[in-house]
This record gives C-alpha cells, sequence and structure tokens, in this order.
C-alpha cells in the first residue's frame, strides 16, 4: 500500500526528466537538419538554373540559319538550326537528378529578336537566327519545398541569358 510519504518522494524524483527532456531537444534538432536539408536542395537547384541559360544559349549560337534549316534530330545533332523546342530539349537533358523537367516545373523559353548585340536589326530577308543576330534563353523553374513546416509557397527561380549567334 502506498503511504503519503511514497507520493511524496515520488513528486520529486528526477526519474524521467532525461526522456522528457531528449525529446524536447531531438524534436529542435531533427526540425533544424532537415530544414538545412532542404535549404540545401534549394540551392542545388538555384544552381543548376543559374547555369541552364548560358548552357543553352551555347548550344543554340553555334545551330544558326547558315546550316540551311536543317532540323536538329537529337540533341547530339550538329551541323543544324535549332528551334526553340531543341534547346528546351537539351536543357532537360542536362538536368541532374532531384531538378524535374516537365513544364509544370521547368519553362525554357527561346526567342530570336532579330537584332544585333548593338540593338540594330540584323534579319536579312526575315531570318532572325542567321550569324550575328541576338539568341535569347530565358529559364524559369518553380521550386517546392517538400517538408511541411517550410513556406508553402512555390520559389520562383529564374536565369536569362543572351548572346550574338556565330554560326
Amino acid at each position: 500500500m502506498l503511504s503519503l510519504q511514497h507520493l511524496r518522494a515520488f513528486g520529486r524524483s528526477d526519474r524521467g526528466s532525461a526522456l522528457v527532456e531528449f525529446s524536447v531537444s531531438a524534436i529542435f534538432l531533427f526540425l533544424v537538419m532537415f530544414g538545412l536539408m532542404e535549404i540545401a536542395r534549394a540551392l542545388y537547384v538555384a544552381n543548376f538554373i543559374s547555369n541552364a541559360a548560358p548552357e543553352a544559349i551555347r548550344y543554340a549560337i553555334v545551330r544558326g540559319s547558315t546550316w540551311n534549316a536543317a532540323p536538329c534530330n537529337s540533341i547530339t545533332t550538329s551541323q543544324c538550326t535549332a528551334t526553340a523546342a531543341n534547346v528546351s530539349s537539351y536543357l532537360d537533358s542536362l538536368a541532374p537528378i532531384g531538378v524535374l523537367t516537365s513544364s509544370d516545373y521547368l519553362t525554357v523559353a527561346t526567342t530570336w529578336p532579330g537584332t544585333t548585340p548593338s540593338g540594330a536589326s540584323c534579319s536579312p530577308q526575315g531570318v532572325k537566327n542567321a550569324p550575328g543576330c541576338v539568341v535569347q534563353v530565358n529559364v524559369k523553374y518553380s521550386f517546392g519545398f517538400i517538408l511541411p513546416l517550410m513556406p508553402n509557397q512555390n520559389l520562383a527561380l529564374t536565369s536569362t541569358s543572351a548572346m550574338a549567334i556565330s554560326q
């Protein structure tokens, strides 16, 4: 039978306090750890997006109108005239693991404004992808955090690059 003395001793006992302290500390530790992992994942995708537009430009500037509109049948085809779809496919092929390439996440907009880098018109007979003309690529990525305690809104990551066509 429990006496009053046993009940008072039970209230002053330290037994089990380490478990409670550990659980509170572990929750905080895991929140910080998984939060850092999400931020690292966001930086990983942001690094790819920042390099994506210049890579796409390099692909497009060597595939101008000098190839007489020969189609680019694959991303490795050279001596062909690149279209916006070709540039987008090329960029999709460069995406590392963890970067979603569906149109819900990754958007690649390639334009040929028909001007030189100085802004003068350069489109002879309406050809906007002639050597010396500018090609511009705008890459957008909608990054979403996957952990429930991170922001619900998607993070918009963008990169733009423009360069003159060389051939």
